[in-house]
């Protein structure tokens, strides 16, 4: 067992050592001062609602037809990878997730059979007529954007050539397809 002679020198040698911790750090202090900036941390300028912080040079987007007219049907076949987790096309076969898209192309939205489509596709069809290369564009850059309150959760294609290469693709499996605008 412990006498209180040995208990004394332990307690002693922690005290020591937390007297010379707290030195040191006091002389750190006075040796290395650091004066506190006048204003703490980072300012993040935000700007507001409807202005920008900074004028950004907008970059001319690329014709549609010119981009169709150089659209890879191959390169269209693979991005579709990422959508046929929801949709077939596959002429006759039952839709997924989303409406199967076989013939799309010139088709009237909302218009597969045996599909629930959200209200705001169905509203979107009447005011914006059929599934044209212009609307299935604008649609493919960001489903949300399009038609406010679809179902679609897809994030969209920001690359305009991946868009036109998934126009071309969804264009071969259309055989009612109108021919690529030229304009």
């Amino acid at each position: 067992m412990m006498d209180s002679f040995e208990f004394n020198k332990i307690a002693g040698a922690i005290l020591f050592s937390l007297l010379i911790i707290l030195g040191l750090r006091a002389l750190g202090e006075t040796v290395f001062h650091v004066a506190a900036p006048e204003k703490p941390g980072y300012v993040v300028e935000v700007a507001e609602e409807g202005t920008s912080a900074a004028p950004q040079e907008v970059a001319e987007a690329t014709p549609l037809a010119q981009l169709l007219a150089a659209a890879n049907v191959e390169k269209g076949q693979r991005g579709f990878r990422k959508c046929s987790a929801c949709h077939k096309v596959d002429q006759g076969a039952a839709g997924g997730v989303g409406p199967n898209l076989y013939g799309i192309v010139g088709k009237a939205k909302g218009a597969v059979e045996g599909f629930a489509y959200s209200k705001a596709l169905l509203e979107a069809a009447e005011s914006k007529g059929p599934w044209t290369y212009e609307s299935l564009n604008e649609f493919l850059i960001k489903p949300k954007d399009y038609i406010p309150g679809t179902k679609m959760a897809f994030a969209g294609l920001k690359k305009e050539t991946d868009r036109a290469d998934m126009l071309a693709y969804l264009k071969s499996i259309s055989p009612d397809a109108p021919d690529f605008p030229t304009e």
